[in-house]
């Protein structure tokens, strides 16, 4: 079934490329720019083998965009602890992860990977020829998967996941996704949960195993270090609820609960609202609904006597999460909720809007009962009086939930040993 897929794919797929990237080139700017670099790329890793040694072991570690190298970071720092003898080679398919990351200092380089026609696979195989492929998350290039084998590269994939409704298995798909996933020679499942959906995929033999996710070693080293010029934002007087990377559908949410709230509860809050996009002027809709609270401005000086704090400035939703005493994720009433591991690792009660089922974590702490789905503004009310008038409750949830989150620490170490274990 391989080369079926592998003939139909070359034969009826890719020869559209010149066409599809003729378009592209013409109506977006970003691949232009993309394209022309993304040609260099063999001509940049034979001149990375010719400065370090062609008989220097590579490492190539694949991300498609920000998200995944975020999850691939904590093994490249790993990596380099270790001083395992090897150049790390970091590939992205997308200029919004090649653009941030592009003179990243842990990697010896930073590129684009090729476009997946056959001839540009090769070429990239042929310069780079690494002693292991790490995939982060997933990747489907037919060329790519099918021709590392011909290469003599093990692939493993890291931070595997499937989502509930995954369409692989399906009798339309499953003919072309299963021998695909069959060329990784590893693949290293976040929880036991998707290592179970793995195997009824692609059946009980298959090289699947439970190594953890990346992005809970992530965040507790982050929250590890911590800004005392923030310290002076703490009122333990009142408790602080904090709206994360909040849409306006969440905001609206939020402050129709807050007005059904009774006035003695509404003096014992404390709402910090991080949007995940920053237009000037949006406040002014938090005094139009709620007109006795005062409003800070970040960007004019945060007072923690406030009632509202606006934090217009990127960059400091994680430590401010520290500081709160419980948190809303937002984004779920759009396509799915931003990071919940971020307020999660403090250890305080954490709830999002009902489109999680992409955040495999949201999932797992939903089915631990770690978090509170709010969907309308009385489940917000509901959930917000508890946390007033019930303080053991909030230390109980948020003790659970960052016992949650060290549960799952060490994945990290697992991913790197299996890859010291392949060279």
């Amino acid at each position: 079934m391989i080369h079926l897929i592998f003939l139909i794919y070359n034969l009826l797929i890719t020869p559209l490329w010149p066409i599809i990237r003729l378009i592209l080139t013409l109506t977006d700017p970003k691949f232009r720019s993309s394209w022309k670099e993304r040609l260099t790329t063999p001509e940049r890793i034979a001149r990375l083998r010719k400065e370090k040694g062609a008989g220097t072991p590579v490492l190539w570690i694949h991300a498609a965009s920000m998200g995944e190298f975020e999850q691939a970071r904590p093994v490249i720092s790993e990596v380099r602890r270790r001083q395992m003898p090897c150049l790390i080679v970091v590939t992205f398919m997308s200029p919004s992860g090649y653009e941030p990351r592009k003179s990243y200092p842990e990697a010896d380089l930073v590129c684009y990977l090729p476009v997946d026609t056959l001839w540009h696979v090769e070429a990239f195989y042929r310069e780079l020829r690494p002693a292991t492929g790490l995939i982060s998350r997933y990747e489907f290039w037919p060329n790519l998967l099918i021709r590392s084998a011909a290469a003599g590269i093990p692939l493993i994939l890291m931070n595997g996941s499937l989502k509930a409704e995954h369409p692989y298995g399906t009798w339309y798909a499953s003919w072309f996704y299963k021998p695909l996933f069959g060329r990784y020679s590893r693949i290293l499942t976040v929880s036991d949960h998707h290592t179970a959906m793995y195997r009824a995929f692609l059946g009980q033999d298959a090289p699947v195993t439970t190594a953890g996710d990346t992005r809970y070693d992530q965040v507790l080293a982050r929250a590890e270090s911590t800004d005392a010029d923030m310290e002076f934002l703490r009122d333990p007087t009142r408790l602080t609820l904090i709206l994360g990377s909040a849409w306006p559908a969440d905001l609206t949410l939020w402050l129709s609960a807050i007005r059904a709230l009774p006035a003695s509860l509404r003096e014992r809050l404390r709402l910090w609202v991080v949007p995940h996009e920053i237009h000037p002027g949006e406040e002014k809709q938090v005094t139009a609904v709620w007109p006795e609270t005062t409003l800070s401005l970040w960007s004019a000086g945060p007072d923690p006597a406030a009632t509202v704090l606006w934090v217009d400035v990127m960059g400091r939703l994680m430590k401010l999460y520290g500081l709160g005493d419980a948190a809303y994720v937002g984004g779920g009433f759009g396509v799915h909720i931003h990071n919940i591991l971020e307020p999660a690792v403090w250890g305080i009660p954490v709830s999002h809007g009902p489109r999680y089922s992409k955040s495999p974590e949201a999932m797992d702490m939903q089915r631990n009962g770690l978090t509170t789905v709010i969907s309308t503004p009385a489940d917000a009310t509901v959930w917000l009086t508890r946390l007033l008038e019930d303080p053991a409750f909030r230390q109980t949830t948020g003790t659970a939930t960052r016992d949650f989150i060290l549960n799952y620490r060490g994945s990290t170490t697992r991913i790197v040993d299996v890859l010291r274990d392949m060279r």
